[in-house]
C-alpha cells in the first residue's frame, strides 16, 4: 500500500467567497445547488456555512 498525503484540511479555497454562500443558503439555494455553482464539495460549502460572522468577515477582507 502507498501511503499518501492527506491535504490540509483547515485550508481555505481563494475562489470561494464565504459571505456569498452564507448569503445563498440563507436566501433558500440548497446546500448541493451551492456546491454546484461553486465547484466544491457539500462539505466544504457546509464549513463555509458554518462559519461565525467575525470569520466570514476576516476571510472576505484577507483573500
Amino acid at each position: 500500500m502507498i501511503k499518501t498525503k492527506k491535504g490540509n484540511t483547515n485550508a481555505m479555497r481563494k475562489d470561494i467567497d464565504p459571505v456569498k454562500v452564507y448569503r445563498l443558503v440563507e436566501g433558500g439555494m440548497s446546500i448541493t445547488k451551492v456546491a454546484e455553482k461553486f465547484h466544491a464539495s457539500r462539505a466544504t460549502i457546509r464549513k463555509y456555512y458554518a462559519m461565525e460572522e467575525d470569520e466570514r468577515l476576516y476571510y472576505e477582507e484577507n483573500l
